[in-house]
């Protein structure tokens, strides 16, 4: 199976999800999934889902995309063999309908005048100082619960990763939830549904719940 190539300028619109022009697709696909590296400014084409390239990768679309929906991709470079990647997992998991890809990434959808979202980042050493100087922050923590049982941030939500989209409902919209892991991949995964979802959200993206709980302790005599 080929996924066919795109350009940003001619044959991509925005409409809650990427769209293909009617030329190229009868339908529109209902999902795009951005499989370019993560980074820390957190910038996304609107509408998709920030899934970044792993091991993993098909696993969290299995959990996170409805089955059968028709696909577009984001890639890191080389989108060639980044492609081959991606559509080879996804097959594995029974996605086939991968419609295209977005020629030249996420830079050709902002220079090409498309709209963006974003959200605000920190790292571990942020969770760290706002505990030690008992500044409050919502904490979600979306690792498995065999890591959440082995450790955790006081005061933290938990809700697995592939639960989250069936529990955004759950989390409080008063504040600003910090989606947190054991690295940063998971929790920017989590970070795009939040953020889709209208929650205000910071991603923990430097570092995790472990190195918190190793490095982050009060000050003698705090």
């Amino acid at each position: 199976m080929t996924a066919r190539r795109c350009s940003a300028h001619a044959r991509i619109i925005e409409q809650n999800a990427l769209q293909l022009e009617t030329q190229l697709l009868p339908r529109p696909p209902r999902r795009s999934i951005d499989a370019a590296s993560w980074r820390m400014n957190a910038g996304a084409a609107r509408g998709g889902h920030r899934i970044g390239p792993c091991h993993a990768f098909g696993t969290y679309v299995g959990w996170l995309t409805p089955f059968n929906s028709r696909l577009v991709l984001v890639l890191p470079e080389p989108a060639p063999a980044a492609l081959t990647e991606a559509v080879t997992q996804l097959i594995r998991i029974g996605y086939e309908r991968v419609e295209g890809y977005l020629d030249g990434g996420l830079d050709a959808w902002r220079s090409s005048g498309r709209p963006t979202r974003s959200y605000r980042t920190a790292a571990v050493y942020d969770v760290c100082h706002a505990y030690l100087e008992g500044v409050p922050i919502q904490v979600l923590d979306v690792r498995q619960w065999g890591e959440w049982d082995s450790g955790r941030v006081p005061g933290s939500l938990h809700i697995h990763l592939g639960d989250l989209p069936d529990r955004l409902a759950e989390l409080p919209k008063d504040r600003e939830i910090w989606t947190a892991c054991a690295s940063g991949h998971r929790a920017s995964i989590a970070a795009s549904l939040l953020d889709r979802a209208g929650v205000p959200v910071r991603l923990v993206g430097k570092g995790g719940v472990p190195e918190r709980l190793a490095r982050c302790y009060p000050r003698a005599g705090v």
